[in-house]
């Protein structure tokens, strides 16, 4: 059937259009009714007045009785709509009122309009069930039907309506369910004569025709157990407030049987409502069309049948005693008109739509509670009321904005175009800026800019800083403005250094910048030396910071300071330990620092000094705009993460010490609030400036809006800024949320405890939002409410609105002026995306990519190490137009070799003073020809990378260039200057292998990559004896160099020692495979290469006979453990040595190597003995001809740190 339509199109109805009735929509939800509720209200409905004036003879006649009409509807698709309306309909409202309390708070009840002429004719056929109340006796409708409290006390309760609410789901044809029901007079002297006839035994007709012949009797009738039943039901029976009851089904179809088949089910739906003596039946009737089908007319017309007037009285011979009028109570007639969400079959509720209970209305705080909050101010949305009706939208007041707030909601949840709603309205609700920090990178900055102008015409007022172009051009370490403004120069310090370290611990990773303490000890102590009052600056730059950490590492010598406790701290630092651990110290600070240059934006920020020679340059500082009317806008989405959070902190951190520098100026002043809007919040929330702020801001007129997706984000970080957040702030606005118990305690009232509180948060529905707001003070608090929504702002690039003239502009010239007057211009970096979001331009592609600018052209020659490192010593550089190296204290020239390399640093300083990671490889020569080099698909500096790596491996390099026991190659990395990307596609193309990262980060060439560079491996030369493996990764050559130095050092160059020699690659059989073996097949071949490869060992230490005294087996886990560990045991064990040492990379390798000597696949035990896991290898104690030491890499390098 079709549903209510608030403009039905006369043209598509079946009869002529007629005036739309006005209906009450009925929203069921999974809450169950109350029996006793309904009951109640069902009195209420009896005495409803109607309100209609019918003039003087009604009303002395007493007021009209109204028609209350029940209706489930359904047109065939599924689904059923459920309708309440009466005659006359001036009574809705007050009809509304008592439905509203007789249906729990959680169903909605909204008016529509309807009218049963747009019922649609699917067919010509017409199939009804009436249904007959059906009393035993002509009188036996003043007796009772069942309570409809006895089908919902249940725990599977399923009300009488339910069975044709199913019939409705099942359907596909159009169907109707009617109710009418007409509060009737006071019908109690009825039942009390019916009461004294059935003790007179005149009830039924033979007992009348025997007192009209016999006269009554002498002395009372002894009653029958039925009629004793009747006088208890006549009594029980609630006669003062009873109903007519008509009831009737319909469905049109092509066909009768197709009719039938959809109304049958439903002929017994009242089964269960018959009750001793009075029965209610469905009767079915079939018809041609609706023209003249009478149940259609009656339905049509709210025809309602009173009980027993449907022809002839029925005590005459030959008449029925049903009738289409049922008698029910007001305990009874619920089962004829009210449906419980709860208490229909699975099909039947999602038909009818049940809302969960955790998806139902929360009930809207009282009128008087939420005016205040229907004034300008940050606009959140319409509340919606128990029936999800629609007010006034509400929003945070500026009075209360300084409590600050919390959105939360996930991905699509609406929370970006709230969050512009929000500040768009406050615009001018406040004198004070509006702050947005968005690092998204969605496109939330175009549709608030968009939106803006088409709201104010304009984009003067605003600053947009996209910050992967241009930078608020801020100077962090400036403290000039802070002292003029008074505040005590101990105080601005500690802010700056706090700060700092709060920028470096989250750029770096809070757990890891705190892994070295004192290194984070000497980064806060020298900062504060050089804001020294005597020796120091109120202006520096990070680059003044590493130069200083500098200077402490290469001459031991603090900065000067005035303050004698600061002094001794330094000096303790530098005089308190041996010189290998203050380098270590040292090299975790500049490590640190050297974080904040590698990005080019934190660079550029943490190095900007608009003052003395710079002053002419821009700058930007939130105290000049606090108490503007602006919108500045920080768009950090296509920077990287850590950036991104890096330069947020940088920004509250300005914005703190603007504000306090305001106050100091203003002690008592009623100052323009600032709104700080900061998206993503979750990712800097930890910090102590956003605590700060939270717990201190609105002592300085400042409120913060944070949007995340939920609070638990926060508490994986820091509980006690998760506490912060659920405590001290005051309005929370979520969306839906799963599991998240604080959150729903925090949400959590008398009404709706915690679990309620949690499964209504899980269910909220989009554009749905939770809103906790405070009270004003001394007043009190709304209770959490429901609100929708707002529609998306006139301008938003997605609205239906036309877009604005003049917007492009506008656009321009506001992004023009903010990166001339108060922007840092940033040059292309790698790692920053191109701008996708629509803000008025086109993203320009880089003209130039890293491989096509090595640094070659046709008028110079191939580049060298020097022109692309990244490292150097603090004492040298290279000069390119002499191709030298200087020494930057007497500006002498050197070669650009390892030697010169040394004598440039030896020239004014020594080895000692410098940072050997910062001596770069003074040479990687490839072997192919320019011709080679040009038709190469790799890059020159991908093909540098790769000899680099394989000069490495074979140890061609100077120890003080690169040595593979020590360091690291993404020294080689940044010797070279190569980006991830073009070693990941070396590693994709299989032309270098990642041997791991433990202890530091290895590589290998393959032999593919060996031949794209044009090494090949030459037995005595690269391989054999004493010189390697063919085809060896280069952690195994790491594992040989490290163990035979600590053999040279523990065994060698022991007195007491056997051995007189180290020998690595030790052949036990020198010579080269048999040339007779190359005259058989492939497989003789393979097994005597084979043969010849298993009889050499990584490393043997020989006595002064030349006889092997000590063995080691450098160790690899990989693929073929359970094959080469017993081959290489047994290798050793031939040899009969003194000691048969293995060397593993960790200690868990050490127990696979034991436990694989335990239990050999298909072969003798080795080693019986055994250790459990937890038991360090090197404590292993064990004697057997191949195995008497295990020792982890990590240990041996450990051990060769000490002895040096």
């Amino acid at each position: 059937m079709a549903r209510p339509s608030s403009n039905p199109n006369p043209d598509d109805l079946p009869v002529p259009a007629t005036e739309d009735r006005p209906y009450l929509k009925i929203q069921p939800t999974a809450t169950p009714l109350d029996p006793q509720q309904v009951a109640a209200q069902a009195r209420n409905l009896h005495g409803l007045d109607t309100g209609a004036d019918e003039g003087v003879l009604s009303r002395l006649r007493g007021s009209p009785r109204p028609t209350i009409e029940f209706l489930l509807i359904t047109d065939h698709t599924a689904s059923i709509e459920y309708y309440v309306g009466i005659d006359p309909p001036e009574a809705l409202d007050a009809l509304r009122s008592i439905l509203r309390r007789a249906f729990p708070p959680s169903y909605e009840v909204t008016r529509t309009n309807w009218h049963p002429d747009h019922l649609p004719t699917a067919g010509e056929h017409v199939a009804t069930v009436e249904y007959l109340g059906d009393p035993d006796r002509t009188k036996d409708c003043y007796t009772q039907l069942t309570p409809f409290a006895e089908f919902t006390t249940s725990e599977q309760a399923t009300v009488p309506l339910a069975t044709v609410a199913e019939a409705m789901a099942a359907s596909d044809v159009p169907m109707v369910y009617q109710a009418l029901i007409e509060p009737l007079a006071d019908q109690t002297a009825d039942a009390q004569l019916r009461e004294r006839e059935i003790e007179a035994g005149t009830d039924t007709l033979g007992g009348q025709l025997v007192e009209v012949v016999f006269g009554p009797p002498d002395e009372e009738l002894d009653l029958t157990a039925a009629e004793e039943q009747r006088l208890e039901e006549l009594h029980e029976k609630e006669l003062r407030h009873a109903f007519a009851v008509n009831a009737r089904v319909m469905a049109c179809a092509d066909s009768e049987p197709q009719a039938t088949h959809a109304v049958r089910p439903c002929t017994s739906a009242f089964g269960d409502v018959s009750h001793t003596c009075y029965t209610v039946t469905g009767t079915l009737g079939t018809d041609e069309g609706l023209a003249d089908n009478p149940v259609y007319q009656r339905l049509q017309d709210r025809q309602l049948v009173g009980v027993n007037e449907d022809g002839l009285p029925a005590w005459l011979p030959g008449t029925t005693t049903r009738s289409r009028g049922i008698l029910a109570d007001p305990t009874e007639v619920g089962n004829f008109c009210f449906l419980a969400g709860d208490a229909v079959t699975p099909d039947a509720k999602r038909a009818l739509g049940t809302v969960p209970e955790s998806q139902t209305s929360v009930p809207r705080p009282p009128a008087a509670q939420l005016e205040p909050f229907q004034q300008p101010g940050q606009a959140l949305g319409y509340p919606r009321t128990h029936d999800g009706a629609l007010t006034e939208p509400v929003a945070i007041p500026p009075a209360l904005q300084p409590l600050h707030s919390i959105l939360i909601g996930g991905t699509g949840s609406g929370k970006t175009t709230s969050v512009i709603n929000m500040s768009l309205a406050n615009f001018h609700a406040t004198s004070g800026p509006e702050i947005i920090i968005d690092p998204k990178g969605g496109s939330m900055p175009t549709e608030y800019l968009r939106s803006y102008y088409e709201r104010y015409g304009t984009l003067e007022n605003v600053l947009y800083f996209d910050c992967a172009e241009w930078l608020p051009a801020l100077s962090f370490f400036d403290i000039h403005a802070e002292l003029e403004a008074g505040v005590p120069r101990a105080v601005a310090v500690e802010d700056r250094v706090g700060h700092y370290q709060e920028v470096l611990a989250q750029h770096i990773g809070q757990e890891q910048y705190e892994r070295a303490l004192r290194s984070t000890d000497i980064i806060e102590n020298v900062l504060r030396a050089l804001y020294d009052p005597v020796h120091g600056n109120d202006v520096l730059s990070n680059r003044e910071l590493h130069a200083a950490l500098r200077r402490l590492h290469d001459r031991e010598t603090p900065p000067a300071v005035g303050d004698s406790d600061l002094e001794e701290r330094l000096d303790s630092m530098v005089s308190n330990v041996n010189s290998r651990t203050f380098n270590d110290i040292m090299h975790g600070a500049l490590n640190r620092v050297e974080k904040l240059s590698t990005p080019t934006h934190l660079n550029e920020i943490f190095n900007h000094r608009p003052s003395g020679i710079h002053a002419d340059q821009s700058m930007f500082d939130f105290a000049d705009w606090l108490d503007e009317d602006v919108v500045i806008i920080f768009d950090t989405g296509r920077l990287r993460p850590g950036v991104k959070q890096g330069l947020t902190l940088t920004l509250l951190s300005n914005l703190w010490t603007a504000l306090r520098r305001r106050r100091r100026r203003n002690p008592e002043a009623d100052l323009p609030l600032v709104n700080v809007y900061l998206e993503e919040a979750a990712s800097v929330a930890p910090s102590q400036l956003l605590q700060r702020l939270l717990s201190q801001g609105r002592a300085f007129g400042c409120a913060l809006t944070l949007a995340m997706q939920f609070p638990g984000q926060v508490a994986e970080a820091d509980k006690e800024v998760y506490r912060e957040l659920l405590n001290n702030v005051g309005t929370y606005v979520t969306s839906s949320v799963g599991v998240d118990h604080d959150l729903a305690h925090r949400f959590a009232t008398e009404v709706m405890g915690k679990e309620t509180m949690a499964n209504r948060l899980r269910g909220l529905s989009r554009g749905e939002w939770l809103v906790n707001l405070p009270g004003e003070f001394g007043g009190r608090s709304p209770q959490p409410f429901v609100v929708e929504s707002l529609p998306l702002p006139d301008g938003h690039p997605e609205s239906t609105a036309p877009r604005p003239t003049g917007y492009d502009d506008a656009y321009e010239a506001m992004c023009t002026r903010t990166r001339t007057d108060y922007g840092l211009s940033i040059a292309d970096e790698p790692g920053t995306e191109p701008n996708h979001a629509e803000t008025g331009r086109d993203a320009t592609p880089d003209a130039t990519t890293a491989d096509e600018s090595d640094g070659t052209s046709e008028s110079s020659g191939p580049p060298t190490v020097f022109d692309w490192t990244t490292r150097m010593p603090t004492p040298v550089t290279y000069d390119d137009q002499t191709e030298t190296l200087l020494c930057l204290t007497c500006n002498s020239r050197h070669d650009p070799s390892v030697a010169g390399m040394q004598q440039a640093i030896e020239c004014c300083h020594s080895l000692d003073e410098v940072d050997r990671d910062n001596v770069p490889i003074c040479g990687c020569t490839l072997k192919l020809g320019p011709a080679e080099v040009a038709a190469s698909e790799w890059s020159r500096r991908q093909l540098c990378f790769l000899q680099a790596v394989c000069n490495a491996h074979q140890q061609r390099y100077d120890p003080i260039e690169y040595d593979i026991v020590r360091d690291s190659m993404i020294r080689l990395k940044e010797y070279l200057d190569v980006d991830e990307t073009a070693i990941d596609e070396l590693l994709d193309a299989d032309l270098l292998r990642h041997d791991g990262d433990h202890p530091h980060r290895l590589y290998t060439v393959t032999a593919a990559g060996r031949d794209v560079i044009a090494e090949h491996q030459r037995q005595g030369v690269e391989y054999g004896h004493a010189k390697g493996d063919l085809g060896e990764s280069s952690q195994h050559v790491f594992m040989v160099e490290l163990v035979r130095r600590w053999l040279v050092q523990k065994y060698a160059e022991d007195s007491d020692s056997d051995v007189e020699e180290v020998v690595p690659y030790y052949e036990l059989r020198q010579g080269s495979v048999d040339t007779a073996a190359f005259m058989g097949s492939e497989e003789d071949v393979e097994e005597a290469t084979q043969d010849y490869e298993h009889h050499r060992l990584d490393l043997v230490g020989l006595d002064a006979d030349g006889e092997i005294v000590v063995t080691v087996e450098a160790e690899r886990i990989n693929n073929d453990v359970n094959r080469a560990v017993p081959e290489d045991y047994d290798k050793m064990a031939a040899c009969d040595p003194n000691e048969a040492i293995w060397v593993v990379m960790t200690r868990g390798d050490g127990h696979t190597v034991l436990e694989t000597l335990n239990d050999p696949p298909a072969e003798e035990p080795r080693v019986e003995k055994t250790y459990s896991e937890n038991t360090p290898p090197r404590q292993f104690n064990i004697d057997e001809p191949g195995l008497t030491a295990v020792y982890p890499v990590k240990y041996i390098s450990q051990q060769l740190d000490e002895e040096e």
